[in-house]
C-alpha cells in the first residue's frame, strides 16, 4: 500500500469514511457524457457509495473500500456488495470497485497474483449479472487510478485537501477568524445576540442545513394543505365527479412538485419552472372555487323552486371553497419564498451588503461567522482596514491569512471543504471601501467574483 494513504485527512474522525468520500468526489467530477444526476449514498448503502443516472436510464455505480491488503475475507467483502448492487439495481451497466491498492501482476510460478484473483473475481461477477440478462462492467480503481486523477487540474484542491498540503484545518480557521475578530474591535460585540431577517440570506448563500431544513418546511406546508383539501373531496365522491377534468388538472399539477422542488447539493432551484408551475395550479385552484361557486347557486335555485330553501342550505359548499382558499393562500405563500433574497442567493452566492457607518454589518458577518464556527461549517472572514498597498487582492487576502500557496490552491482547497461539509464555505471581506481597497476593488471586483465562481463550493 502507498504510505501517501495513510496521511489521508480522517472523515468524521475516521480515514475509511474519509477514503469513500474521496472516491465519491472524484466519480461526480469523472467525464461523463451522457450523465444526468450523481448521487451520493448514505449508508445503508445498497452495495455502492454513489451512482449515477444516464440519459438512457442506464446507471454506474461507484464501490470504495479502504483496503490495507487483500485476503479471502476482503474478496467476500466485495462479492457481498456486488450482490446486493445486482440485486438493487437492474438498470446498473458500469461498476466501479475503487481501493488504495494496486493489482500485482508478475506472471511467475505458479502463485495467484491480486491480478489473477481479480480476473477470476470479474468472470464470477459477470456470471451473476448474465443469470438476470443483463451485462455489467467491472472496473478498477486502484492507488494508481485514483492518483493519476488526482494529478488532473480540475482535482488540485481535493489533493491538497485530503492530504494536507495546505494548512486549512479547523484549527486555522478557528486561529483566522479569532484574529479577525480581534481587529475588529468594538465594531464587534458577542453579548449583543439580535437575530436580523438577513442572517436567512447566509443560510441559502452556504446552501447549509438551516437551508435545507427550511425548504423542506416550506414546500411541506404548502403540501399538507393541498393534500388536505384533495382528502376531503375524495372522501365525498359527489364532489369529485362534480369537479370533473378541473380536478384531474389539479392532481397532475400537483404530482409535478414533488420532483421540480427538491434542490439536491448545488443543483440549481429553477425558480422559473417552480413558479410557473404554481401560477397553473393557481388558476386551476382558481378554477375550482369558481366552480364551487357556481354549485353552490345552482344547489341555491333547486332548493328555492322545490320550496324547501332555508339559511342551512345557503352555502352547500361554503366549506370546500374555504379548503381551496387556504390552498390559494399557501401557494402565494411558497411563491413568496421561492422569490425571497435567500433562495435568490442559493444559486447566484455572491452578497453585497451595503449601509450606513455603524448600522452593525461588520457585528453581522463577525456573528454569522461565528455561529457557523459552532456547528462545525468554515468561514474565512477578511477584513478591508487590512488592505493597505495596491496589490490585486489576491495577494493581500493571502498575506493576511498568512498562507504561501496561490490564488488556485486556496480557492480549490476550500472547495473540496465545503463539498465534504455539503455546505458551501464563506468568503466574507469586510469593509472593501476601507484601506487601499477604496481604490483596489473597483478595478479587481468583477474579476475576483468570476474567480470565485469557479469554484461552487
Amino acid at each position: 500500500m502507498n504510505t501517501q494513504w495513510l496521511k489521508l485527512r480522517p472523515y468524521d474522525g475516521d480515514q475509511k469514511k474519509a477514503f469513500e468520500e474521496l472516491v465519491c468526489q472524484l466519480a461526480d467530477s469523472e467525464p461523463i457524457g451522457n450523465r444526468v444526476q450523481f448521487i451520493r449514498v448514505a449508508a445503508p448503502d445498497g452495495g455502492k457509495e454513489a451512482y449515477c443516472t444516464l440519459s438512457t436510464d442506464e446507471e454506474y455505480g461507484w464501490q470504495a473500500k479502504f483496503f490495507t491488503s487483500m485476503s479471502e475475507t476482503q474478496w467476500r467483502q466485495l462479492d457481498e456488495s456486488i450482490e446486493t448492487v445486482l440485486n438493487k439495481h437492474p438498470k446498473l451497466i458500469r461498476y466501479y470497485i475503487c481501493t488504495p491498492l494496486d493489482r500485482e501482476d508478475p506472471r511467475i510460478d505458479k502463485q495467484r497474483w491480486f491480478m489473477d484473483k481479480w480476473n477470476e473475481r470479474v468472470e464470477k461477477w459477470q456470471g451473476l449479472a448474465q443469470r438476470t440478462n443483463r451485462t455489467v462492467d467491472f472496473i478498477y480503481w486502484g492507488n494508481y487510478e485514483l492518483f493519476d486523477r488526482l494529478s488532473r487540474p480540475i482535482n488540485v484542491g481535493r489533493s491538497s485537501f485530503w492530504f494536507q498540503e495546505t494548512e486549512l484545518s479547523e484549527e486555522w480557521f478557528t486561529r483566522r477568524l479569532g484574529e479577525s475578530i480581534c481587529h475588529l474591535g468594538n465594531r464587534y460585540t458577542p453579548e449583543v445576540d439580535f437575530q436580523l431577517p438577513i442572517a436567512k440570506v447566509f443560510h441559502g448563500l452556504a446552501r447549509d442545513t438551516h437551508f435545507l431544513v427550511r425548504w423542506s418546511e416550506e414546500f411541506n406546508q404548502f403540501k399538507i394543505t393541498a393534500y388536505k383539501a384533495i382528502h376531503q373531496l375524495h372522501v365525498q365522491d359527489q364532489r369529485v365527479n362534480e369537479l370533473g377534468d378541473i380536478f384531474k388538472q389539479h392532481l397532475t399539477l400537483l404530482n409535478q412538485f414533488e420532483e421540480i422542488n427538491r434542490p439536491y447539493r448545488l443543483s440549481i432551484v429553477n425558480r422559473e419552472v417552480i413558479i410557473d408551475a404554481f401560477n397553473q395550479l393557481l388558476s386551476c385552484v382558481n378554477d375550482i372555487i369558481s366552480r364551487f361557486y357556481e354549485l353552490n347557486r345552482i344547489a341555491k335555485e333547486k332548493k328555492k323552486a322545490s320550496g324547501q330553501y332555508d339559511s342551512e342550505y345557503s352555502n352547500s359548499y361554503g366549506w370546500d371553497i374555504e379548503k381551496f382558499r387556504e390552498v390559494s393562500s399557501s401557494i402565494h405563500k411558497y411563491r413568496e419564498y421561492i422569490n425571497s433574497l435567500e433562495v435568490q442567493a442559493a444559486n447566484s452566492p455572491a452578497i453585497l451588503l451595503s449601509g450606513d457607518a455603524g448600522m452593525g454589518k461588520s457585528h453581522l458577518l463577525a456573528d454569522i461567522a461565528q455561529k457557523r464556527k459552532e456547528e462545525n461549517l468554515p468561514t474565512v472572514l477578511v477584513l478591508g482596514q487590512h488592505f493597505t498597498t495596491t496589490d490585486e487582492p489576491w495577494t493581500q487576502i493571502l498575506r493576511q491569512l498568512h498562507l504561501s500557496c496561490n490564488r488556485d490552491t486556496f480557492l480549490a482547497t476550500l472547495n473540496s471543504y465545503g463539498e465534504t461539509l455539503g455546505s458551501r464555505v464563506l468568503l466574507c471581506i469586510d469593509a472593501i471601501n476601507e484601506g487601499q481597497g477604496l481604490y483596489v476593488w473597483g478595478e479587481y471586483i468583477r474579476g475576483f467574483l468570476f474567480e470565485v465562481a469557479h469554484y461552487p463550493w
